[in-house]
């Protein structure tokens, strides 16, 4: 776990370099008795946000927060106004008040608090408790080969406070002072096969009555989202529709996005990026094609890339689709046995978290990132 504030964080999932830009495809499921191997990460829809004890409900004194959302992590929630996102590219791992007192932990960014996320893997659906202890007992092992490097123990869970977070179960530490020596405020939540770490970090004493309420007044709006609906429903955010900035081929298309964002297509119109305003910074030129011979059995695949620059982040979560016909399916593969793949490094497809939409015969996801072929 890391104390330090982090400006320019990478994703902790769905990170790996695309060797071909993103190179999206519908993927069928039967592939995988073929001995492809694919990952599935399925989200479903929460329910309203309640929280329980310990956890203040929220106040009129959040009105004008703005919100902070996490494609990866999949949760949203809101922050005071003058705090900043620890990312420049509006998915990082927290926000942060910058502190106009202090210069601790740099002068070049001194910080007053700050909350961040983090990711425990829980394969084997331990409790907290022995993922420390195994923590633990793993350093000591380490230590007998690296004499000197210490081990500070490890931090006993029984008297933490039981609480719900988005009716989620959850364990609330309380301020207390970590191994490194600044204060933090901890809240562990219980996930399929990981816990979600949500940490207040005092680096300013004289802030710290304050970080406290705020952290409160954070977890009080905290939701884990599903970027789509119920039904996987399309985004109702209108988007204009571009159009390309020269002549389309039959495989290629070339659009100009500006911050205005908008909606472009593939050249047969089945493949869709909504791209929302504020989305990316500049103008960008994107190329979309449709690739010819889709590697290893996928339904149909497209490339996607920028044009002038070796990578093009999105700034705000940007909705990609694909069509398809139902009868185009192979036999014995329903709608449901459909999903998105990104063609990895080894000329295989990772499967991607996306959803399908079986009303309009769709399969949706969000990228947060494209790059050149």
């Amino acid at each position: 776990m890391e104390n330090e504030p982090v400006q320019n964080a990478e994703n902790p999932t769905k990170k790996a370099g695309l060797r071909f830009g993103l190179s999206i495809a519908i993927v069928i499921i039967c592939l995988v008795a073929a001995g492809v191997a694919y990952y599935w990460i399925k989200t479903e829809p929460t329910e309203e946000n309640t929280l329980s004890v310990n956890v203040v409900k929220p106040t009129n004194d959040i009105a004008g927060w703005k919100t902070f959302q996490s494609i990866d992590f999949e949760v949203q929630f809101k922050y005071p106004q003058d705090w900043e996102i620890s990312s420049s590219t509006g998915s990082g791992n927290g926000v942060f008040k910058r502190s106009t007192t202090q210069n601790y932990p740099s002068p070049d960014l001194p910080i007053d608090g700050q909350i961040s996320l983090f990711e425990i893997d829980n394969p084997n659906s331990k409790s907290l408790q022995q993922i420390f202890i195994d923590s633990y007992n793993n350093c000591l092992k380490e230590e007998e080969k690296s004499p000197g490097m210490g081990c500070p123990g490890y931090e006993d869970t029984s008297k933490w406070q039981k609480i719900k977070i988005d009716n989620k179960d959850a364990q609330r530490s309380g301020a207390r002072n970590i191994p490194e020596g600044l204060p933090m405020d901890s809240v562990y939540i219980a996930l399929d096969g990981k816990y979600l770490e949500i940490s207040a970090i005092y680096y300013n004493e004289k802030y710290s009555i304050e970080l406290s309420k705020i952290f409160n007044q954070i977890l009080s709006t905290f939701k884990f989202i599903s970027p789509f609906g119920e039904n996987c429903t399309p985004s109702q955010v209108k988007i204009n529709t571009l159009q390309p900035i020269q002549q389309p081929t039959a495989t290629s298309s070339v659009f100009l996005v500006t911050k205005a964002g908008g909606k472009i297509f593939s050249p047969d119109n089945k493949m869709a990026l909504e791209i929302p305003e504020g989305a990316v910074a500049g103008n960008n030129k994107i190329k979309i094609s449709i690739v010819d011979s889709s590697p290893l059995g996928a339904l149909v695949s497209y490339d996607i890339s920028p044009v002038d620059i070796d990578s093009l982040e999105f700034l705000k979560p940007t909705e990609l689709s694909i069509s398809y016909s139902p009868d185009k399916l192979p036999k014995n593969a329903s709608e449901k046995d459909t999903m998105l793949g990104e063609l990895g490094e080894f000329e295989s497809w990772n499967i991607i978290d996306s959803c399908v939409d079986t009303v309009n015969h769709a399969i949706r996801s969000q990228i947060n990132k494209i790059e050149k072929n």
